[in-house]
């Protein structure tokens, strides 16, 4: 026996509570995206950096996914294969939201004050880098989770409810981010504006943080008990079911050649390639620096320097709404998602490609002139609407691209039942159009900022303007044209921070 039995299939309920988990991390996720950058710039971190931290995506991604993929295959424990990587991933991630949180208190609890401020950083950037890491720890064994306990009939299930409790994360981390948790919940401390130290020590970052990893505790022990798993025996080996990792499609590479493999894949799949590639680049400078935007330049608040005290309001209340209007985008996601297959149907696949990546290029090069006053007390209720409809209107562009480029190289792939057998490998080559912009933004971001006085609406602006590319890539390409309509049965394998 070379894998092992399959446990009795789940009804629908328990499979709701098995991937139930995937909320928790999303939650994790928003925390990271509405908190990571400004929290890094308030501990002191030169803005031209922090991009380089928000390297720990892409390469968790590339090295985590892979190999957590391939000791959950083999695992023996008596709670199964995928269980365990579920407890010790949330264990870490528990510790990293903690710490990241908690930096400067920790590093001013145990150091003088010149050289706490140093290690309160240090801290925080590994703690930073420690999330992403974990957190793949979770979310690749909880995909091949589904995998192993939903029979075939109920796949495409376990598949939508993933994408609805990655949407549900979303939305409750950007209600959490946009709430001032801080004074809503009294287990917080209350802060005060005049003392610095305690406004960046007991802020909403800590409570953020502090409820994502309560969140993500009780989703994932919801997951770990309601899920039976029959475990590995010694000896045997498991089927490779988790992304990546086929034993097929390694196979397959072996025998042909990976460059053979490569440059065999039909035409549409290249096309689509190219344009994930502009979207993301887009797409990545948005999450890395959209509630600093807000935080100053619609309100026109600071934390680098020597701020007042106005200044420093102004940026965590920036803050706060950027995290209100991720809320909102998380709302239009899950209503545009449910528009989608109507759309491609009635306008076909081209149309509303070309029409996302417009969306796209129009958010993000309208940043630049979106933009308080000097010396504003509080930004107008007009440029906060200008605002929040700007963030709000990515969600179009993130319920496309998780669907109609699947749909797409599903399509292309296939036309030719030789590509199905390297799936697993034409996955892992396709979500390198994910990963790649991630490492090519946090690079470039540095150099931007510099030349365009640490502004980083001029990043955004860049990401709109290859998302313009993009939109003429969809058209001189004729990307989609002559393709099926609807949405594909191979989803993707994304969330809304990833580095796979």
């Amino acid at each position: 026996m070379d894998a092992p039995s399959r446990a009795k299939p789940p009804p629908l309920s328990r499979l709701l509570l098995t991937t139930v988990a995937m909320a928790g991390i999303q939650v994790c996720y928003a925390a990271q995206i509405n908190f990571g950058t400004s929290h890094l710039k308030s501990l002191g971190m030169p803005l031209p950096l922090v991009s380089l931290a928000w390297l720990a995506g892409p390469l968790s991604g590339l090295l985590m996914q892979p190999l957590v993929g391939f000791a959950s295959d083999r695992c023996t424990s008596r709670l199964g294969r995928r269980r365990p990587f579920l407890l010790l991933g949330t264990i870490f991630t528990v510790l990293a939201l903690l710490l990241f949180a908690f930096s400067r208190r920790l590093a001013h609890a145990f150091l003088a004050p010149p050289r706490a401020a140093h290690a309160s950083l240090s801290l925080a950037v590994l703690a930073f880098f420690l999330l992403d890491f974990s957190v793949q720890a979770i979310q690749a064994p909880l995909r091949a989770l589904v995998t192993d306990v939903a029979p075939r009939g109920m796949l495409a299930r376990g598949n939508a409810a993933i994408g609805f409790f990655t949407g549900a994360g979303n939305l409750l981390g950007g209600l959490l981010a946009g709430a001032s948790l801080s004074k809503a919940l009294p287990v917080f401390p209350a802060c005060d504006p005049a003392k610095p130290l305690e406004l960046e020590s007991c802020n909403d970052v800590v409570a953020v943080f502090t409820t994502s990893a309560v969140v993500l505790v009780i989703t994932v022990a919801v997951c770990v008990v309601a899920t039976k798993e029959v475990p590995l025996r010694k000896g045997a080996r498991g089927p490779a079911t988790a992304p990546g990792s086929e034993p097929g499609s390694v196979r397959a590479a072996r025998r042909d050649g990976l460059w053979k493999a490569v440059v065999n894949v039909p035409r549409p799949f290249w096309q689509v390639f190219a344009v994930q590639l502009c979207t993301w680049c887009g797409y990545f400078t948005l999450f890395v620096y959209v509630n600093t935007w807000v935080g100053t330049n619609v309100f026109r608040g600071e934390v680098e320097g020597d701020p007042t005290t106005v200044e420093i309001d102004l940026f965590h209340r920036g803050v706060r709404f950027g995290g209100m209007a991720n809320a909102v985008q998380a709302v239009v996601t899950l209503s545009y998602s449910a528009l989608l297959p109507k759309l491609l149907e009635a306008f076909g696949v081209a149309p509303v490609y070309v029409f996302s990546q417009a969306v796209e290029a129009a958010c993000l090069l309208s940043a630049p002139f979106i933009r308080g006053s000097p010396h504003q007390r509080a930004p107008s209720r007009a440029l906060k609407a200008f605002a929040m409809l700007d963030i709000a209107s990515f969600g179009i562009v993130w319920a496309t691209t998780m669907g109609v480029p699947w749909t797409l190289i599903g399509t292309a792939l296939e036309s030719d039942p030789a590509y199905g057998k390297q799936l697993g490998l034409y996955t892992t080559l396709f979500n390198a159009s994910q990963s790649f912009p991630q490492l090519v933004v946090a690079l470039v971001a540095p150099l931007v900022l510099h030349y365009g006085a640490n502004d980083v609406s001029m990043v955004m602006f860049l990401g709109g303007l290859i998302a313009v590319v993009g939109a003429f890539l969809v058209v001189t390409l004729h990307v989609g044209a002559g393709g099926r309509k609807g949405l594909p049965r191979i989803p993707s394998a994304g969330s809304q921070h990833t580095g796979v």
